[in-house]
């Protein structure tokens, strides 16, 4: 029994790198895959590992200093235009609450005029290696006034209370960096696992899973260059310039590291984008030409086979940008301030248990639906579907959401792709309902049949004038199989074809399926 499984094992993982290694296009794909996985991968550990720091180093400011953990900030003025910004701390959402449940702290255009007046701001160089923070008391009061930051080289920096309530603001900047960190991170090797299954099973809606995926990331890559040099202007703003409660200038160092990552970043992610990109198009075409056409599909089969395609990649898109947007939203509501302002917490989070356990049960419900074409289960993955947006569109009834949404971008941006697939599947899912009891199932089946037992697409024909005059069931004329077989292989009788074409033989060993329908 163990010298059996080891050995299917084997033949296992030599089907696997078999596929793999099938032709140039596939080895270039898997290598690339493999090289950007864990190119931007590092690259990214190191983004994390610095904001991880630096929100150390904050938050020990702001947790010594006494600062409530409830509390937010809230940055407003001219977006974009320095000179203007009003930094506010609240202890509620803003939003439409009257009175707001915020104080001003600062105030730049209180401190244009007089900055260049007064001496140069103090710089914190470096940081490596970590700083103390100890509480500062008035030597006459014996009050707490603030905080001593002691660098490694023995060096004392005070920081008053004021400024200690401004550096909340870049805390939850560089807060929600180190999750994107994480978020990307994992996204990598999630690619590298789904490209892999892509080669292996011939899957088209894994490559366009894959492309998409990519996409978003490199799209994130652009902007997170844009908004690390405008999160430093803003840091410069408030904390860096002369004459400001803080006049330090304790995030030169974190902002200029960030953007060489991001650059290295953006590098990496476009350049594999456009790549992968190009390659991806061509296993499209070759699997594409190998889909549905080992006994020759119609025109009509082909169109709703795209159908079929269409909402199998629609259901591996929305399996990450669900679990990103519910991850992402999950952390801040356990971890961060915002979490203790939502009313109504347990209902929200019997809402994200329930969308985690109806995900891949919906999942399975659209493939084998379709598949088999199961009316029944069909309409069950609508329902779930119909569920699924029922629980996003109540959570933006939340005020903790939406003010989530609008302030952190990379959250919005997998959030609205999430409701958008969920909207797409559900049209998708009608029309292949549709399209139910109309041939597709029977030619998927044949399809699955043959390639079980490596018959070549040439085997079988079809008549295209019977084929268009095929009866309402659906059942479709297969003409007599040519007499060319796969020369790879031994001749095999006549009696051997018609198992398959039952689909009640089941294979002797483990063989993915030539197909663009996985």
């Amino acid at each position: 029994m163990r010298s059996l499984f080891w050995e299917e094992a084997r033949l296992k993982v030599r089907t696997v790198y078999k596929r793999i290694t099938l032709n140039w296009i596939t080895i270039f794909f898997f290598v690339l895959s493999v090289l950007y996985c864990f190119g931007q991968g590092i690259v990214e550990s190191f983004s994390y590992t610095l904001d991880t720091e630096y929100h150390g180093i904050l938050s020990g400011i702001t947790k010594t200093a006494g600062i409530p953990f409830t509390n937010i900030t809230y940055l407003t003025g001219f977006k974009g235009t320095l000179g203007h910004l009003d930094l506010r701390m609240c202890s509620d959402i803003p939003y439409g609450k009257s009175p707001q449940p915020c104080v001003n702290i600062f105030n730049s255009s209180d401190y244009n005029e007089v900055s260049t007046s007064l001496p140069q701001s103090r710089v914190i160089a470096n940081l490596n290696g970590g700083v103390s923070v100890e509480v500062h008391r008035d030597e006459v009061s014996s009050q707490i006034d603030g905080v001593t930051l002691i660098l490694r080289n023995g060096t004392n920096v005070f920081i008053n209370d004021h400024c200690a309530q401004i550096l909340v603001q870049p805390r939850e900047n560089i807060r929600t960096s180190r999750s994107e960190d994480i978020t990307i991170i994992a996204l990598q090797f999630w690619l590298l696992i789904i490209s892999v299954i892509a080669i292996v099973f011939s899957s088209v809606p894994h490559l366009i899973a894959v492309l998409f995926t990519r996409f978003m990331i490199s799209g994130g890559m652009f902007y997170r260059i844009w908004r690390t040099e405008y999160r430093q202007n803003v840091f410069d703003e408030l904390v860096a310039k002369a004459g400001t409660p803080c006049s330090l200038d304790i995030l030169s160092s974190y902002s200029r590291t960030r953007m060489m990552y991001e650059i290295i970043n953006v590098s990496l992610g476009g350049s594999g984008f456009l790549i992968l990109a190009l390659v991806s198009i061509q296993l499209i075409k070759v699997y594409n030409t190998q889909s549905v056409r080992r006994i020759g599909a119609p025109k009509r089969i082909l169109r709703m086979h795209k159908f079929f395609l269409a909402i199998l990649a629609c259901m591996q898109m929305e399996l990450i940008t669900l679990i990103v947007s519910l991850g992402l939203w999950i952390d801040i509501v356990m971890n961060t301030a915002i979490g203790g302002l939502i009313l109504n917490r347990v209902l929200y989070q019997l809402g994200y248990i329930s969308t985690a356990i109806l995900l891949v049960p919906w999942i399975i419900l659209g493939w084998k639906s379709i598949r088999g074409e199961k009316r029944k289960m069909m309409n069950l993955f609508i329902a779930v579907d119909f569920v699924l947006i029922a629980i996003w569109s109540i959570t933006f009834y939340s005020q903790s959401y939406r003010w989530t949404f609008v302030q952190w971008p990379f959250m919005g941006a997998f959030s609205v792709a999430s409701f958008v697939l969920l909207t797409i599947s559900i049209i998708l899912g009608v029309t292949c309902r549709l399209n139910f009891g109309k041939g597709l199932a029977e030619y998927l089946n044949a399809e699955d049949a043959l390639a079980r037992v490596r018959f070549a697409p040439e085997v079988f024909t079809h008549d295209s004038e019977a084929d268009e005059k095929a009866s309402p069931q659906g059942i479709i004329a297969i003409t007599k199989p040519k007499a060319q077989y796969d020369q790879t292989r031994r001749t095999s009788s006549t009696s051997e074809f018609f198992p398959a074409l039952r689909f009640s033989s089941r294979p002797q060993s483990w063989n993915p399926t030539v197909m663009g329908h996985l």
